[in-house]
């Protein structure tokens, strides 16, 4: 790979387990692998989940998703301490993509760039698959 291009680490946002079970899994995070397996240097990062209690959101306007996901966006069990510093310094030296599946008021990419940020990860762009 040209030493002008970093590495890319794709961020799947988060989809509740209820939706992945009726889903027949997280599209978000199997679009993230097929790139990964198409693109050298570049690795997927689940790095959050969803509170199975927050509601679909289908139905909610954009002030009503916000709130819907305010705090209930949090990191995967095993960062709730933090990430290590290698892991940072990896994220720091990548490019850092997070991935969404659907646009409608960026309330899921809101809320996941503010965890990240809180682990010391700088989102670089996001990339939506579909816009609503």
């Amino acid at each position: 790979m040209p030493p002008e291009i970093t590495p890319i680490i794709l961020i799947p946002a988060p989809t509740r387990l209820s939706s992945r079970r009726q889903r027949g899994g997280d599209p978000v995070t199997i679009a993230c692998d097929f790139a990964c397996s198409q693109l050298p240097a570049s690795s997927v990062l689940p790095l959050v989940c969803i509170d199975e209690h927050t509601r679909d959101s289908a139905e909610l306007g954009a002030s009503q998703r916000r709130r819907n996901l305010s705090g209930h966006i949090v990191p995967l069990t095993h960062f709730h301490r933090g990430i290590s510093n290698k892991l940072r310094k990896q994220c720091a030296k990548s490019t850092v993509i997070l991935v969404d599946d659907v646009a409608t008021t960026g309330a899921t990419v809101a809320e996941t760039e503010l965890v990240a940020a809180s682990l010391g990860i700088r989102i670089d762009m996001v990339l939506v698959l579909a816009r609503a």
